[in-house]
């Protein structure tokens, strides 16, 4: 191993005795990285248990990723990367983010201890690193084995065949939970056979539902309007998992069709920005950002007020404007200071005013909202 990877993965024994591997199982071992980054995150809320979000900005910057596949054997290496791409980070470098080493730690005291029998309930939020775990064990056959290696420890941590049915027995998982959501995104696909349908978040979640008889051609309508990018909000309940986001639908108690000024919809829309996207100039907003302003917005605005129209600032903020009547408004939000500056202005009146606002504080919130009820009424 050397001295630059953070994690190796190496098969041995039977199909893995020539080069090569099966693209399934290749797929499945390269999502290595995001469940490290999962475990760091749920491993968070056990250390934390009265936080119920993470940081902001809580691993954004980093990122483990495949940068070898070893000749002659079939080895995965990895190394823990900044995003931007523009400085490699040693296996051992103090400058890796030490939720990330912990995360990777845990996942191989986890292998380990059940590689010898030591049985034990893993915290409930780490269930996706079971299944994880389980699906890769399942994939191998007689005397095959997945070792799992790190640079700070003597020998590394082994799956085999027989991991899956010991971590059935060892680990204890939580049973499934339902809330209620309130979800925007789009229908996508529709099998009137089955009765079902696939719904994907703006987030990028995929969803899955029965076809209610209540919304049958709400429904239609809005997988009919996919292609022209038509989007819904979709009230009801849902199931889930502790540390795994909404999965099904269990109950849909209503189906709209979604306003294109809607904010957390124009909000989406700059997820996939990249720095320098306006003529080589302009800075991205960071997805955790736009979540946090999304939230807010649908925390505090009420849902019929005059929607605005939304732009991002080459500064990496977002900048709201309100046009009505005589009145123009605009609203600059730092999304890292969480703070907003105002501007109104009157055409007729020449009038304007000026606000900084702190909209970390609900007072904010009221104050804003009852200024644009009073600018933008007819």
């Amino acid at each position: 191993m050397s001295e630059s990877e953070f994690l190796q993965l190496r098969l041995s024994g039977g199909r893995f005795s020539e080069p090569g591997m099966e693209c399934p199982l290749a797929q499945d071992l390269l999502e290595i990285g995001e469940l490290i980054v999962r475990v760091a995150k749920a491993r968070y809320f056990v250390e934390n248990p009265d936080r119920t979000r993470v940081p902001k900005g809580f691993m954004d910057d980093y990122t483990v990723k495949i940068v070898g596949f070893q000749k002659g054997s079939s080895v995965l290496q990895f190394e823990c990367l900044p995003k931007n791409g523009q400085q490699k980070l040693s296996g051992m470098g103090s400058t890796i983010p030490p939720e990330l080493v912990n995360a990777r730690d845990y996942i191989y005291d986890v292998i380990e201890r059940n590689e010898v029998g030591d049985y034990f309930e893993t915290d409930q939020n780490i269930e996706a690193m079971v299944r994880y775990l389980k699906n890769i064990s399942r994939q191998l056959f007689e005397n095959e084995y997945c070792d799992y290696t790190v640079k700070t420890r003597k020998s590394p941590a082994r799956l085999t065949k027989d991991s899956a049915s010991q971590l059935d027995t060892s680990i204890k998982l939580p049973e499934d939970t339902q809330e209620n959501v309130n979800l925007r995104g789009a229908i996508y696909e529709l099998n009137l056979e089955k009765m079902t349908f696939e719904f994907r978040s703006l987030e990028g979640r995929k969803i899955i539902g029965k076809v209610p008889e209540t919304h049958f051609q709400k429904i239609i309508d809005a997988f009919n309007s996919y292609t022209n990018n038509g989007k819904v909000l979709i009230v009801g309940a849902g199931t889930h998992r502790r540390d795994e986001p909404i999965a099904s639908f269990d109950t849909i108690s209503s189906i709209t069709e979604l306003n294109p000024l809607d904010v957390a919809n124009q909000l989406s829309k700059f997820r996939d920005m990249k720095d320098g996207w306006y003529d080589g100039e302009g800075k991205a907003p960071a997805i955790s950002d736009l979540e946090w302003l999304s939230e807010q917005y649908d925390k505090f605005v009420p849902n019929d007020i005059m929607l605005p129209n939304i732009f991002p600032t080459l500064e990496g903020g977002i900048e709201m404007e309100w046009a009505h009547k005589n009145n123009a408004i605009s609203f600059e939000i730092d999304l890292e200071t969480h703070q907003g500056r105002w501007f109104w202005f009157d055409h007729n009146s020449e009038d304007e005013q000026e606000r900084t606002l702190q909209l970390d504080d609900e007072e904010s919130w009221k104050w804003l909202v009852s200024e644009i009820q009073s600018k933008t009424v007819d």
